[in-house]
Formats: structure tokens, C-alpha cells, sequence
């Protein structure tokens, strides 16, 4: 009897020592997986963060080609016609040491900021409001579907007297002119809708004058109220075979004989503010790089930088 019990117990015995070895080697197995799995992830973190930063020095010297492209173009023209263009790259080989094998791929944007109508014109230097201006983007608004009385609520967004247009105006108005689109955003009254509408026409980094080699239709109509749909089209038409070299061209269009010495000192011919958008890319991984600079033949003034 002695013996069974020995026996049944030595038995008892091997069996917890199984389960008690195979507890450990599944324990000893799930942080094996888990060691391997975090430096899976730190490895790649590393290289993403690495990757990210390659493809951002790339995006930037996208911004410096661009650049270059745009001081050599307009020391050779004596007036802009393109309102937005793309300078091909294609495809950067990244180093030898990178983890992914794949090309980089650049790709620049150039737009003419020449070519909308500056919000900041609305309020003049000494803080009154530019009627004209401010009527201008009240036209603008119409044209595109949006109340006109945003107009007003980013006039006092503006203004530094504080003078205030529209009853329960903006209390935290920045009283200051706009450093970027964006802050439109902040005025309650416009919407994500509209403001979607409106980015596309409109800047605060030009000097106000208006590209009329350049401006798209709805922009035309902040020109002047006796500008129509008709007479838009028809200065479309005549600058696709005879681009105006010099702002009192505008009076050949016809139609515009005589209204047209009413938009001189609001219109150029050449541009000098652009926006650059490079964009360098490497499988899901992207970065950008977003520049506006006002760019002479042999200098640039850089006004807005943002890198995402």
C-alpha cells in the first residue's frame, strides 16, 4: 500500500513539473514574441523617423530648385501668364543605407499669388478700410455663393481701430493684418464649406494688384462692377492668343474701350509672389514643404514657410 502511494505520488509530482515546465516555456515563448515584436517596431520607427527626415530635406530642396526655376523665368519675361504649373522631377534614388529600396518621388507646385485677390487689401495701412477693396470681395463672395456680409466680420478680424461693422462682431478679433489663409478659420461666420470656396481666389501675401494675365473668372469680378460674365470671358479669350504686355492693353479687349482705364492701378502683367508646394513621397510615407516668397531676378523674400 506504501508502495502505490509512493508511487502515485512521484506520479503526481512528474505531472505538475510538466505543466509547471510547459507554463514556463509559454511564458518564456510569449516574451521572446514580444521582445522581437517590440524591436520589430522600434526598428521601424527608427527608419520612418529617418526615412521622414530624408524626405523632408528632399521636399526642401524641391522648394530651392523651384525657386531657382522662378528667378531665372521672370529675369527672361516681361509679363506671367501661367496662374499654376508643375516643374517635373520624377524619381530621386535615396541612398544606398535606407531601408526602403523604392524610389523617392518629388513632385513641386507653383501658383501665382498674383493671380487672387488679397483680404489684407480691405483695410489699408492707417487701419480705415479700403471701400473699393472691401466692395471687391464683397463682389467676390457673391460670385461664389457665400453671404457677402463675411466681408464685413473679416474687416473687423482686421481693422486696428476696432471699429466694429457688424453687431456681435468677433470679441477676439486679431486687429491686425492676416499672416495666413488659415486664420480665416478663426472668424465664427465663415464656415469650412465657404472657406473651401474661397482658399482658391484669394491670399494675403500679393501687393494687391491682380494679374489680369493670370486671374481666374471669379477673381475678374472683383475688378469692377461693370465687368459681366460676357466681358470676363472675353478677357480670357483675347490673353490665350495675345497675353497683355502692358496693363492699359486691357482697353483692347472689346468692350473695354472705355471702362478699362478704370482698372488701371489695380492690375499687373507680371507676377512676383508665388506659392510652392514640394511634396517628396517614399511609399506611405510623405512630406511637404509649403513656401510663399516674393522672388525678384536675383534675390527672394521668403513670407510663409510651413513643412507637414
Amino acid at each position: 500500500m506504501y508502495a502505490k502511494a509512493v508511487l502515485k505520488s512521484v506520479r503526481q509530482s512528474d505531472g505538475t513539473v510538466v505543466i509547471l515546465t510547459l507554463l514556463i516555456i509559454t511564458l518564456l515563448m510569449a516574451m521572446i514574441v514580444e521582445f522581437a515584436y517590440s524591436v520589430y517596431v522600434g526598428t521601424n520607427t527608427l527608419y520612418n523617423y529617418r526615412d521622414g527626415q530624408r524626405l523632408s530635406v528632399l521636399a526642401s530642396s524641391g522648394v530651392e530648385i523651384a525657386v531657382k526655376y522662378l528667378r531665372t523665368y521672370i529675369s527672361t519675361v516681361r509679363y506671367t501668364t501661367f496662374s499654376t504649373t508643375t516643374i517635373p522631377v520624377g524619381a530621386v534614388e535615396p541612398p544606398d543605407n535606407t531601408a526602403h529600396k523604392s524610389s523617392d518621388n518629388l513632385v513641386i507646385s507653383v501658383r501665382d499669388e498674383n493671380a487672387k485677390f488679397n483680404v489684407n487689401s480691405i483695410i489699408s495701412e492707417n487701419g480705415k478700410t479700403n471701400e473699393k477693396a472691401l466692395n471687391s470681395f464683397k463682389r467676390l463672395l457673391k460670385h461664389l455663393s457665400i453671404d457677402e456680409g463675411i466681408a464685413y466680420h473679416v474687416a473687423d478680424w482686421i481693422d486696428q481701430d476696432k471699429e466694429e461693422r457688424v453687431t456681435n462682431s468677433e470679441k477676439d478679433a486679431k486687429n491686425t493684418f492676416i499672416f495666413s489663409t488659415d486664420e480665416l478659420l478663426l472668424i465664427k461666420k465663415l464656415s469650412m464649406d465657404d472657406y473651401k470656396k474661397l482658399l482658391p481666389y484669394i491670399t494675403v501675401y500679393s501687393d494687391g494688384l491682380i494679374n489680369i494675365n493670370t486671374v481666374e473668372k471669379p477673381v475678374l469680378f472683383c475688378l469692377s462692377e461693370d465687368i459681366s460674365e460676357n466681358l470676363a470671358d472675353r478677357i480670357i479669350e483675347y490673353r490665350k492668343t495675345s497675353p497683355f504686355t502692358i496693363t492699359s492693353d486691357i482697353q483692347k479687349v472689346p468692350g473695354l474701350e472705355h471702362s478699362g482705364k478704370t482698372l488701371l492701378g489695380r492690375i499687373s502683367v507680371k507676377s512676383d509672389t508665388f506659392s510652392i508646394t514640394s511634396e517628396a513621397t517614399n511609399n506611405d510615407i510623405t512630406r511637404d514643404v509649403l513656401m510663399v516668397a516674393s522672388i525678384g531676378s536675383g534675390s527672394e523674400t521668403i513670407l510663409y514657410w510651413k513643412e507637414f
